[in-house]
C-alpha cells in the first residue's frame, strides 16, 4: 500500500503545482492586460459621471422670507 501511497501523493502533488503555475500565468497575463483595460474603464465611467453631473441643474435655492 505504500506504494500506491507515494503514486497517489505525486499525482496530487504533480496536479496542484499545475494548478498554481496555470493560476500564476493567468494573474501575470490579466495584470498586463487588465491594468489597461481596467484604466480606460476608469476613464470612460469617469467621463460618463461627469457629463451626467454637469446635464443635471444645479438645484435652486430657496430663500425663506
Amino acid at each position: 500500500m505504500n506504494g500506491w501511497d507515494s503514486l497517489l501523493y505525486g499525482v496530487i502533488s504533480v496536479w496542484g503545482g499545475l494548478v498554481f503555475l496555470g493560476l500564476a500565468a493567468t494573474e501575470i497575463d490579466l495584470s498586463e492586460r487588465g491594468i489597461a483595460s481596467f484604466e480606460e474603464q476608469e476613464r470612460k465611467a469617469y467621463k460618463r459621471r461627469l457629463e451626467a453631473a454637469q446635464s443635471q441643474q444645479p438645484p435652486q435655492a430657496e430663500v425663506a422670507a
